[in-house]
């Protein structure tokens, strides 16, 4: 603040003080001009007059239109260097909201054309995941058409790998060889007997199989999840109603899977095929001279514990733990019979259950899920509720649509700036 009558040349010019930038002189308005209500351009003329009197040489740089001429030279220095880095965060803003509104998609307006649009793409991906034609590397598991077969692999090892003599102790054998032979025991190998022996085993084989279709169903049922477009997730109820529909096609295709799968196994119950064993003489004759063999099953001395309500068992305990050199023959020939036809049976059940899967369920749904979900979407009672958005989405897309053009305005404005 300069009084008046004081000399500020040295001030003016930076010789007392030193700033970076300089200094600009400039005339404030006395109180008396603004009392008297002075007009600015009259204090801007006399502010120019008394620089030009006083301070001649200085005059150009000093005043308050140098004065503002300078700030906002500086100010325009400061945006333009600003402005780069304020557009990119403009520009990943803009990405952002476009994103969003990419996921909340816009309203539908040919609800037919988006249904068939989505129907088409969901069936699409479908198909392609089951067949394994979009392989993706960032998953941890296999998935789609690579876990179903999976699926069957792991069905085919539990079944073959499966060693029936394990399955049965020698008490068994010989209380199952010794009420076979009745009153004419077989002159080589009791039938009878293996057929008791074999056919449990064919049953448990049943429970695996069914479980084998329970998990083709599950993953059938993820596949479909993963392959609905995003665009319907703002959709709950034509998402529920998708679901819905997949569901029941797969349990439906799957009846009848089961069905067949069941009837393999009493196909397997129904007939032994004994021309697995036209060798059956040359097995007993080679058996008979070996007398290093061992007996195929192991022995369960609590095995007599267990038969409490068999009074026969408990007055001759004998009929069971002493094995005649005839039986042990049997015994010998069983071992390799039920080894033998096991894995004829286990490879046979395997093949048949896999392919039928393949054929009643997977293949099945995929040929009728498209048409299944055409035939139910497009009902009229449907066509008002489906497209129903959540009150969320709505909101977010006007939220963010608006956010939007905001940010375009001020991309172009940086752009005409730059």
């Amino acid at each position: 603040m300069i009084v008046t009558g004081d000399d500020a040349y040295d001030i003016l010019t930076g010789k007392s003080v030193s700033l970076k930038l300089g200094i600009i002189g400039v005339v404030n308005r006395s109180q008396k001009d603004i009392n008297n209500e002075k007009p600015i351009e009259e204090c801007l003329k006399k502010e120019s007059a008394f620089f030009k009197q006083k301070y001649p040489d200085l005059a150009s740089r000093m005043g308050t239109s140098y004065l503002l001429k300078e700030l906002s030279s500086l100010l325009l220095d400061h945006v333009k260097k600003c402005l780069p880095s304020v557009k990119v965060k403009v520009q990943r803003q803009i990405q952002d909201c476009e994103n969003k509104l990419e996921v909340t998609g816009s309203q539908v307006d040919d609800s037919d054309e988006f249904l068939r649009d989505v129907i088409a793409q969901f069936s699409d991906a479908f198909c392609r995941k089951l067949e394994s034609q979009t392989p993706n590397i960032e998953r941890a598991a296999l998935f789609g058409g690579a876990h179903v077969s999976h699926i069957f692999n792991q069905l085919k090892k539990s079944l073959q790998e499966v060693s029936p003599c394990d399955k049965y102790c020698v008490e068994e054998v010989v209380m199952a060889i010794r009420n076979a032979d009745g009153t004419r025991p077989p002159i080589l190998v009791s039938l009878y007997a293996f057929e008791a022996l074999m056919k449990p085993l064919i049953e448990k084989m049943l429970p695996l199989s069914i479980g084998c279709v329970r998990l083709v169903m599950d993953e059938l049922q993820a596949v479909s999840e993963d392959s609905l477009p995003k665009k319907v997730e703002k959709f709950p109820i034509l998402k529920q109603e998708t679901d819905t529909i997949v569901r029941k096609v797969i349990q439906e295709c799957a009846v009848k899977a089961k069905e067949m799968i069941k009837d393999l196994n009493e196909i397997e119950l129904g007939h032994i095929t004994y021309d697995e064993f036209e060798c059956i003489e040359e097995l007993f004759a080679k058996t008979a001279a070996d007398a290093t063999l061992t007996l195929p099953f192991k022995s369960d001395p609590d095995f007599l514990n267990r038969l409490t309500e068999n009074e026969a068992v408990k007055i001759f305990p004998d009929l069971v733990t002493e094995i005649e050199p005839k039986h042990q023959k049997q015994i010998m020939v069983l071992g390799k019979m039920l080894k033998h036809y096991y894995d004829v049976v286990a490879k046979t059940v395997s093949d048949g259950v896999c392919k039928t899967i393949m054929t009643y369920l997977v293949n099945r749904v995929k040929r009728n899920l498209a048409v299944r979900l055409m035939t139910h979407l497009f009902q009229a009672d449907l066509q008002d509720d489906l497209f129903q958005e959540d009150e969320k989405t709505v909101q977010l897309r006007a939220e963010t649509t608006t956010k939007l053009e905001v940010l375009k305005n001020v991309e172009r404005v940086l752009s005409n700036v730059l």
